[in-house]
């Protein structure tokens, strides 16, 4: 007796078919977010190190002075001769109109330097009468590491004092040379004279005043931010002009 093959049952068959399609559905949504995963997260770099915090600021410290002694009001530098190195003292003279000058007596004679700061260029005036004009100027572009770049170096830091002060029959002068009238000497006591006088003190009034509060005083306009009339009024006045304030 033979065994009957039965057919599968038309609800078996639609219920193979969809679980078929479900699990094709399945692949597709799978395989679709996997892409949108992979084009939504760029390659990451590689991890680095970890960066290691800065170091903290050195302090600033100006360089040494490049003058070597110093005797009363003239600085001393090397300057190389031939294979010898002689100290040169230098003067001082002060500055005028953005111009400095620096004197070295050399043999009787005067040579004056004379530049503009940072000194990029320089000119060397020769006096051997102080009274008569330079017998030599000659302009010279200042090499690194001369004399000349070494004093000008100081004076932009302000490791020489001023002025070189010389005393002429009991009094005091400040000196200085111009290469067509020579040594041009001015007193110390007069040149402090008009420092103090020229020395200033700013007075405010109400703004309803509009004379000087003192003799020689000057307005100053400052104006207010935001438009409005200003309350007060600023006066700058020579010191000597105000009572209690040359003291």
């Amino acid at each position: 007796m033979t065994e009957e093959k039965r057919e599968p049952s038309a609800i078996v068959k639609i219920g193979a078919w969809f679980l078929a399609l479900i699990s094709a559905v399945l692949g597709i949504v799978a395989a679709h977010m996997a892409a949108s995963f992979f084009e939504s997260e760029p390659d990451k770099p590689a991890k680095t190190a970890k960066a290691s915090a800065p170091a903290a600021p050195t302090k600033q410290y100006l360089p040494d002075p490049h003058y070597i002694m110093k005797e009363g009001p003239a600085y001393g530098y090397r300057r190389q001769s031939g294979d010898a190195t002689e100290i040169v003292m230098i003067y001082y003279m002060g500055e005028k109109d953005g111009r400095h000058q620096v004197m070295e007596e050399n043999a009787g004679s005067m040579l004056v330097y004379e530049c503009v700061l940072p000194c990029r260029y320089f000119k060397a005036m020769i006096f051997s009468d102080l009274d008569e004009p330079a017998i030599e100027v000659k302009r010279y572009e200042t090499q690194p590491g001369s004399m000349i770049d070494k004093i000008m170096t100081d004076l932009m830091h302000k490791d020489i004092e001023c002025c070189a002060i010389f005393r002429i029959r009991g009094k005091q002068y400040l000196a200085w040379f111009d290469e067509k009238k020579g040594q041009i000497l001015t007193s110390w006591e007069k040149t402090l004279a008009e420092k103090k006088a020229n020395e200033t003190v700013d007075i405010e009034t109400p703004a309803s005043v509009t004379k000087p509060p003192y003799k020689g005083c000057k307005l100053i306009f400052i104006p207010n931010i935001d438009g409005a009339p200003p309350s007060t009024s600023s006066w700058s006045c020579p010191k000597s002009s105000v009572p209690g304030a040359a003291g």
